[in-house]
């Protein structure tokens, strides 16, 4: 599966550090809704937790609407679901965000949730957590966040924040080795501020 080959050849080239990741591998592209079929239910799973993560916590910080923002965390579900059922060629993390959008727009939005705290870092990041489920959680927060940055910024940024959000698929590298030795809380914070305020400067 082409797809799988190029994350794992990601982690390799993540390890080599931040710089390298972006300089001389570039980020993945975006996952589209039928590459991701041929992976297990866990790791799909993980990257429908990864959008839903990525949307509570933009939803929280950048909007301050904490109603809506717990609304979309419940959404773990229908994220999967809309990864089953959604169009193959549409962009996943797009067609997760605008089922769980369009469902947290209902007058009574079903389910609600909460960010995942830094105490839950060797679930998603942990020397036993699969390697794959690790890269397709992270792979889902910087598809969310490149979506999210591009419609805002100029392209160059929102590449930019594509590449650098990635390296933290890989274990081996300094990022990844300080984010867990000190997690950040909401857990997907500096996965998703660090890699922004680095586009910025």
């Amino acid at each position: 599966m082409k797809i799988s080959r190029t994350i794992g050849a990601c982690l390799i080239a993540a390890s080599m550090g931040l710089s390298a990741l972006a300089e001389e591998e570039g980020a993945i592209a975006p996952a589209m809704v039928g590459e991701l079929a041929d992976f297990s239910q866990a790791e799909k799973k993980a990257y429908a937790v990864g959008v839903v993560q990525t949307m509570t916590y933009l939803t929280a910080t950048t909007s301050e609407d904490y109603e809506k923002a717990a609304c979309i965390a419940g959404q773990e579900k229908l994220a999967y679901r809309t990864l089953l059922e959604a169009d193959p060629d549409d962009p996943a993390a797009l067609a997760i965000e605008m089922a769980v959008t369009e469902a947290c727009d209902e007058v009574e939005a079903p389910g609600t949730g909460t960010l995942l705290r830094a105490e839950d870092v060797d679930t998603w990041f942990g020397a036993e957590t699969p390697e794959m489920e690790r890269a397709l959680f992270v792979y889902a927060l910087s598809d969310t966040l490149f979506f999210r940055v591009f419609t805002r910024v100029e392209d160059t940024v929102a590449d930019c924040v594509h590449e650098m959000s990635q390296i933290a698929m890989s274990p081996d590298n300094e990022f990844s080795r300080q984010f867990l030795a000190e997690p950040s809380d909401p857990l997907v914070a500096d996965l998703i501020d660090r890699p922004v305020s680095v586009c910025l400067e």
